[in-house]
C-alpha cells in the first residue's frame, strides 16, 4: 500500500480502530480502483470488503461492524434508490454514499433526499472529497464507541451500587441474626441442662437447637457474600478434601443421575477453612443436580491443578476478580443438564436468585463470598441443553504441609467456677440477658452497659472489681483505642471482644494488645465458658 500523503497521515489520526468500509459494486475493476484509490489517499487503517449484489451487502450488513458503505447506482438485483432504500431500512446508522457513472444533479439531489449522506461521480472523486466523507464515518464511529462505552460504565456502576447495596443489607441483617440466635442457643442450652435425661420437653429443645444451628449456618453464607466471613484456616489438600466428601455428596441427586468424583494425582495444598470449603462443593453439586433432566445425567466433580503464565481475569455478575499468575488448585463441578439460559447468566452471582423456585439460600453469591475471602474465583460456562461448568480457583501453598483434621467439639466447661465482676457492653438487652445467666451460674457477678461510654464509666467506678470485660465490637470504629481507654480503670481486667463476623486467630490479630479473645456471636454456653476460663485461668 502506497505511502500516506501528508494529509492523509493527520487525517488518519482521527481513526477510532479500523474502519470496515463496504463497497458495492458489480464491476472488479472499478472495485480495484476504488481500493487503490482509498490507498493513495492515504486511508491507511481501513478494511475494505466488497460484494457484487444488494443481497450479499444486506448479509454482511447484518453481520455488524461495518461503517460506510458505497453503493454503486446500478447493480446486478436491485436499482439504485431501491438499494438505498433497503440499506438504510435495515441499517439507518450507517452513512450511505452513492457512486453513479452520471453526472446528473437531479440524482444526486433525489439520493440525498432518499437517505444517502452523498452523491459521487465516478471519475471525479478528489482525495479532498473522500476525506471529507470518510471524516464524517470516522467522528460517527468515535461518537459510537463513546456511547457504547458510556452505556457499559453506566451499567456496571448500577450492578456495582448494587451489589454493594445487597452487602450492606447482608451484613447488617447476618449481625441482627446472630444476636437473635445467640440467644435462643444459649436459653436452649441452659434449659437443657436443667432437665432430667427422660423429660419429654428435651427433644423440643433439641429440635430448638438443631433450628438454630441451621440459622447459624445460613448466616454464615450472608457474612460471606457481604464480605465479612473470615475463617480460621488451615493448611489442607483440597483433593483428598473433595473425594473424601462423596457419601456427603451423593444425597444430593435424589437418584436423578449418577455421581462421579475424581481427585487430583498430587496434593493440592492450600489455606482454607474446612467447613466453608465444604460448603461450597455441597452447594455446587446441589445447583447441578437440579440441573439434570427428570430422566437422569451425571454430576462430574474433579479437582486438578493449573498453572497461570499470565493474569487470568474473571467476570462474576457486577464482581470482577484477577488472579496473578500462580498455580491454583481447581474444583470443577459440570453437569450434563439444560444449561443457563443466555438472559439468566449475568444474574447467577446475584443472592437468592434462582430459576428454580424461591427460598433457597444465598446461591452461588455465598459460593462467590466464600471462595474470594479465600483469594480464589469462580468462572462459570454453560450451553443451554447442553450443561454447565462452574469452575473454582483456589491459590495452592506449594511450600505447605498438610496439617487439617476435623473440627473437634467444643469442651464442656460444667466444672468451671470463677470470682469477681463481669462487665457486658452490648445494645442487645437479650444477649446481655443470657451472658448475665451464664455467668452468673458459674460464680460471676454481672454489671452491664448499652454501649462502651457508658461502661467505661461503670468501669471507673467499680474499679479493681471488674475482672473480666465483654465488649459487642461491631459497631466501634476501632477496638484497639477501646480496650486502651478501658486499661485505664481496669488495668488487670481481661477483654472478650464479641462481634457476629468471623476472625482470624486472635493471636495474628494487630492492634489488639495481650489479655484479648474473639467470641464469634452467635455463641453457646460452653464456647463462652470456655474463652472466659482462657482469659482468667
Amino acid at each position: 500500500m502506497p505511502a500516506a500523503t501528508t494529509e492523509g497521515q493527520g487525517q488518519a489520526g482521527l481513526l477510532c480502530g479500523p474502519l470496515t468500509i463496504l463497497l458495492v459494486e458489480d464491476n472488479p475493476l472499478d472495485a480495484e480502483l476504488f481500493r487503490e484509490f482509498l490507498a493513495d489517499a492515504g486511508v491507511m487503517d481501513f478494511a475494505l470488503v466488497h460484494v457484487p449484489r444488494l443481497s450479499q451487502a444486506l448479509e454482511r450488513l447484518d453481520a455488524g461492524g461495518v461503517d460506510i458503505i458505497f453503493l454503486d447506482f446500478l447493480i446486478p438485483d436491485s436499482d439504485g434508490f431501491a438499494s438505498l432504500a433497503k440499506l438504510t431500512g435495515r441499517a439507518p446508522q450507517v452513512p450511505v454514499i452513492m457512486l453513479t457513472g452520471l453526472d446528473d444533479d437531479g440524482v444526486g439531489l433525489r439520493a440525498v433526499a432518499a437517505g444517502a449522506q452523498d452523491y459521487l461521480v465516478k471519475g471525479s472523486i478528489s482525495k479532498q472529497t473522500i476525506w471529507r466523507i470518510l471524516r464524517y464515518a470516522i467522528v460517527r464511529k468515535c461518537v459510537e464507541e463513546q456511547e457504547r462505552e458510556k452505556q457499559l460504565l453506566t451499567a456496571r456502576l448500577s450492578q456495582a451500587q448494587r451489589a454493594e447495596s445487597l452487602v450492606v443489607v447482608a451484613g447488617g441483617i447476618a449481625h441482627g441474626y446472630n444476636n437473635l440466635l445467640t440467644v435462643i442457643l444459649g436459653n436452649a442450652t441452659l434449659a437443657l441442662t436443667e432437665l432430667p435425661e427422660d423429660s419429654p420437653l428435651r427433644s423440643l429443645l433439641e429440635d430448638v437447637c438443631q433450628a438454630a444451628q441451621r440459622g447459624v449456618q445460613l448466616t454464615a453464607q450472608m457474612l460471606a457474600y457481604s464480605g465479612k466471613g473470615q475463617f480460621q484456616k488451615d493448611t489442607i489438600d483440597l483433593s483428598r478434601l473433595v473425594v473424601e466428601m462423596t457419601p456427603l455428596l451423593e444425597p444430593a441427586l435424589r437418584h436423578r443421575g449418577r455421581l462421579q468424583v475424581a481427585g487430583a494425582p498430587r496434593p493440592m495444598l492450600i489455606e482454607g477453612a474446612v467447613h466453608e470449603l465444604r460448603q461450597v462443593v455441597i452447594s455446587l453439586v446441589a445447583n447441578a443436580a437440579e440441573a439434570l433432566p427428570s430422566s437422569g445425567g451425571t454430576v462430574r466433580v474433579s479437582v486438578g491443578g493449573v498453572r497461570l503464565r499470565t493474569p487470568l481475569t474473571v467476570e462474576q455478575g457486577s464482581i470482577t476478580t484477577r488472579l496473578d499468575p500462580a498455580f491454583y488448585a481447581t474444583v470443577t463441578v459440570s453437569d450434563t443438564g439444560q444449561g443457563i439460559p443466555q438472559e439468566h447468566r449475568h444474574r447467577i452471582f446475584d443472592p437468592f436468585f434462582t430459576t428454580k423456585f424461591t427460598g433457597r439460600g444465598m446461591g452461588l453469591s455465598g459460593v462467590l463470598g466464600i471462595v474470594r475471602s479465600h483469594g480464589g474465583a469462580v468462572r462459570v460456562t454453560s450451553q443451554e441443553d447442553e450443561g454447565t461448568t462452574v469452575q473454582v480457583f483456589l491459590p495452592v501453598d506449594e511450600t505447605a504441609q498438610p496439617a487439617y483434621s476435623l473440627p473437634q467439639p467444643a469442651v464442656a466447661a460444667t466444672e468451671c467456677r470463677f470470682e469477681g465482676v463481669a462487665l457486658v457492653i452490648d445494645p442487645e438487652p437479650l444477649v446481655v440477658s443470657i451472658t448475665r445467666k451464664i455467668l452468673e451460674r458459674y460464680g460471676m457477678t454481672v454489671i452491664s452497659a448499652p454501649e462502651w461510654r457508658a461502661g467505661a464509666q461503670l468501669a471507673q467506678d467499680r474499679g479493681g472489681e471488674v475482672r473480666l470485660v465483654l465488649l459487642d465490637v461491631e459497631r466501634l470504629p476501632a477496638e484497639a483505642p477501646v480496650v486502651a481507654a478501658f486499661r485505664k480503670y481496669v488495668p488487670s481486667a481481661r477483654f472478650l471482644l464479641c462481634s457476629g463476623a468471623p476472625r482470624v486467630d486472635d493471636r495474628e490479630r494487630p492492634g489488639i494488645i495481650e489479655g484479648c479473645l474473639h467470641l464469634q456471636k452467635p455463641f453457646q454456653p460452653d464456647q463462652l465458658l470456655e474463652k472466659v476460663k482462657s482469659l482468667l485461668r
